[in-house]
């Protein structure tokens, strides 16, 4: 279940619309955030939503953060971005 990914877990990007080229690359969590807290001033999340989660890709220069939608487990667990 993607929404309970672990931070130091492995996982693959898919699906992502806006930046297609990153579909396919592994990355690390890094962190989770519920849904409100990303967004600037901080918004009380409702109910039942699902975290966003902060990755560490290799050979990106910033963090991503996504949706537990665009991630699934990967396949080999790989060092990534550590």
């Amino acid at each position: 279940d993607p929404t309970a990914a672990a931070v130091g877990s492995t996982v693959a990007i898919h699906s992502l619309v806006s930046r297609p080229s990153m579909n396919g690359k592994v990355g690390v969590v890094v962190s989770a955030h519920p849904r409100g807290l990303r967004r600037w001033p901080p918004q009380t999340p409702p109910a039942r939503s699902a975290p966003s989660f902060s990755l560490s890709v290799a050979g990106e220069a910033s963090g991503l953060l996504l949706e537990p939608a665009n991630l699934q487990p990967a396949a080999e667990a790989v060092e990534v971005g550590r």
